[in-house]
């Protein structure tokens, strides 16, 4: 590898960890301000409980293309607005940016995989939150929290939230650790990818496809699903392996959840993956 490659890979990386990192910010400023705006209301009367209600706002939050409502379910999980089967069902039903690639090549077939993608996570959110009665190691969850400062201002936003739940704790406490540990995930990643080529390792044990397919998704990078998502468009791949990896994989999504709270990705990832392996079997079993 050259330096010139290394050198893009490493400007590539950091781009994607200060976009992570902002997109994250931004969520998790805006969970702060809806939180003090509403007396801490809005999200008790909207985000309670751990039903159908929960696994909707999940499953339709990873559907949305791209990487930002998956982003959204990680910042309202780590504030525990989210069961730990909704951030699953987000996880299942997200594609990442091999979302535009699906729809951009064939958008006919990629609202058919969304249209799947949907039940499958909802229902895998119920069974999580079923056989997981409390969130697993939810040791990095913190509950919103309203100070004397945020109520006594009649609904007004002044210093006192920007300098404490914004800088001191959004900024202070996640944002910095979250780029530092996405830019260095990602440069791993993208060194990585240059002694690993995905479409060979799929060409050259077609019966381990499947689970190729299933073990690439767990990668919490956009690049090889792109890979995937490619390959089917080109018709290498059977519609079984993409439908099984866009179960498993969630692009960049689960970046943040694995630097916060690892245990949580873990699972999460190993629910999602042994879902999909059990679909993607059954799917080529049948048709």
């Amino acid at each position: 590898m050259t330096f010139t490659v290394f050198w893009k890979i490493f400007l590539g990386a950091l781009k994607e960890g200060l976009l992570i990192t902002m997109f994250v910010t931004v969520i998790m400023s805006l969970i702060e301000l809806i939180n003090v705006l509403s007396g801490g209301k809005w999200f008790e009367r909207h985000l309670n409980g751990r039903g159908a209600g929960q696994m909707a706002v999940g499953s339709l939050l990873g559907i949305i293309p791209g990487c930002f409502g998956g982003f959204a379910a990680v910042s309202l999980y780590a504030r525990r607005l989210l069961s730990f089967g909704a951030l699953v069902a987000a996880f299942s039903a997200s594609c990442g940016d091999a979302a535009f690639v699906m729809l951009a090549r064939n958008p006919r077939q990629a609202l058919f995989v969304f249209a799947l993608l949907l039940p499958i996570s909802f229902l895998t959110g119920l069974l999580t939150d079923a056989i997981f009665k409390r969130n697993p190691n939810h040791k990095g969850a913190e509950k919103l929290v309203l100070h004397h400062e945020d109520t006594e201002k009649n609904g007004k936003i002044g210093k006192h939230f920007f300098k404490e739940h914004i800088w001191e704790h959004v900024i202070k406490k996640h944002a910095f650790g979250i780029f530092f540990w996405c830019f260095g995930a990602l440069l791993a990643l993208g060194i990585a990818e240059q002694f690993f080529d995905i479409g060979s390792i799929l060409n050259k044990y077609p019966a381990l496809t499947l689970l190729f397919a299933v073990l690439i998704g767990i990668i919490p990078d956009s690049g090889p699903q792109i890979a995937i998502a490619t390959m089917f468009s080109q018709g290498l791949i059977p519609f079984s392996v993409l439908l099984a990896n866009n179960i498993v994989q969630d692009g960049h999504t689960s970046l943040p959840l694995l630097v916060e709270e690892p245990g949580s990705f873990v699972r999460a990832k190993s629910i999602n993956a042994i879902i999909a392996l059990a679909i993607g079997m059954a799917w080529q079993f049948i048709f």
